[in-house]
């Protein structure tokens, strides 16, 4: 009997323990839990509590995707997923989309009652129903643009009978026959990540790190990213996105590569104080098919090296400036533009050479939809030692048909066979205060 109380006694004693314990969230080692499924459920739990998630200061192997949705379930609120020194995300057995954190559009839609012109922020719908103050939706139509549809991303501030007035104006104009709709978006609101090591394999050429898809206040920053060859970080149709203090290498799929892209309908993007190597795009602006144009990406102060491309912008995008970057021994084109209002503006490219490439420039602008180009204060430095056949510093293409303004001033441009060479004149064309040297 004795010996029966004791055994009651420490059952009484070290249950609730051993239970209290259990509640506990953690990524311990010791889980019998995969690794994947273990950041899933803190991800879920710090969605619902608010509390940040601190990865632990170990490697976690994924042998599965983490897709994180936000949906009318799930949805709202600030994120952060941070880890230490050593907190490695090993994604080395997956060849594919290896993290992804993905608003969802929904059911809810409804249509203009007249056309939507640029500049308007009061929109009259034929009905408003499942609509609130605070919701996120996309207006579109079926315009082309490039390869894209027209598409925008906006926060209602208010609702007043059947008229929806947004947060900001429209950028396009959206015509009743080109069949406009407004659709309401859940979007990944606030969240970042930092301080940890994405992993991949050099040989899994379809590896992509961290895709982020409809999100607003997007932060990537102290992240390192290693060998996923299609494309390190990817965002898709994000507003209020910054991409800063990261050190990105082995994004070198050949036609693919991007240390990092932003494109859809995407807007005040910033990406900074960046480190690429190895990879062949530093960074890519636009790029379709896609629903919306990129709009508002400042790129400054990025370091790349053993670049095929430095940065560009792919076909879709406006208002894009490129400022303070450095680029050195890029293969191709440093930069490439081929969208409207793109400014590059007080960039350095080192040991710039074209991998035999010979219409490829250092600096090449074109594309049917360019109206507006801005080239200032740059440095260009060709390869002394390079064996292609040809050299182009700063080339403006023939396809852009409807370019209105150039401007190409203050560049020094040493070591080109071709300093500077523009197939298109307009009436607003300034190429002055160039330095050429030998």
């Amino acid at each position: 009997m004795k010996h029966f109380r004791r055994f009651v006694f420490l059952i009484g004693f070290i249950l609730p323990l051993l239970m209290a314990v259990s509640l506990i969230p953690t990524s311990s080692a010791f889980s019998v839990l995969s690794d994947e499924v273990i950041i899933t459920n803190l991800i879920d739990q710090a969605r619902q509590t608010g509390q940040e998630v601190q990865l632990e200061n170990r490697i976690y192997i994924l042998n599965s995707p983490v897709y994180v949705a936000y949906n009318l379930a799930k949805h709202g609120g600030s994120l952060r997923i941070r880890g230490y020194e050593n907190t490695v995300l090993d994604i080395t057995r997956l060849n594919g989309l290896a993290i992804l954190f993905y608003g969802t559009p929904t059911a809810t839609e409804t249509f203009p009652l007249g056309n939507i012109y640029e500049g308007n922020e009061s929109i009259s719908v034929a009905d408003v129903s499942g609509f609130v103050a605070g919701d996120w939706v996309r207006v579109s139509s079926s315009k082309r643009i490039g390869s894209n549809t027209a598409g925008e991303i906006r926060r209602i501030s208010s609702i007043t009978g059947n008229t929806i007035t947004l947060q900001g104006g429209m950028d396009d104009t959206y015509l009743l026959t080109d069949s406009t709709k407004i659709v309401q978006i859940i979007v990944v609101t606030n969240l970042t990540i930092g301080n940890l090591t994405i992993r991949g394999n050099p040989s899994n050429a379809e590896t992509i790190g961290l895709r982020v898809d409809y999100g607003s206040g997007i932060k990537v920053e102290n992240v390192r990213v290693e060998n996923t060859p299609t494309a390190a970080l990817q965002f898709g149709s994000v507003v209020g996105g910054t991409v800063r203090y990261n050190a990105i290498s082995g994004a070198n799929r050949v036609g693919y590569g991007y240390a990092a892209v932003v494109y859809g309908a995407s807007r005040n993007f910033k990406y900074y104080n960046n480190q690429v190597s190895n990879s062949t795009k530093a960074l890519t602006v636009g790029g379709g098919p896609a629903v919306g144009i990129t709009r508002y990406t400042r790129a400054y102060d990025n370091i790349a090296a053993n670049m095929w491309h430095g940065f560009e912008t792919h076909g879709e995008a406006e208002h894009t400036i490129f400022s303070r970057n450095q680029v050195n021994r890029s293969f191709g084109h440093s930069y490439n533009a081929s969208d409207d209002d793109v400014t590059f503006w007080n960039n350095t490219a080192t040991e710039a050479d074209n991998n035999g490439v010979s219409s490829d420039a250092t600096i090449s602008v074109g594309g049917p939809i360019v109206r507006k180009v801005t080239i200032s204060n740059n440095y260009l430095q060709w390869n002394k030692d390079s064996i292609s056949p040809q050299s182009w510093g700063i080339r403006v293409h023939p396809d852009a048909v409807n370019i209105q303004s150039i401007r190409i001033t203050g560049n020094t441009i040493v070591g080109y066979e071709v300093p500077i060479y523009t197939w298109i004149m307009t009436e607003d064309t300034r190429i002055e205060n160039n330095i050429i040297l030998p």
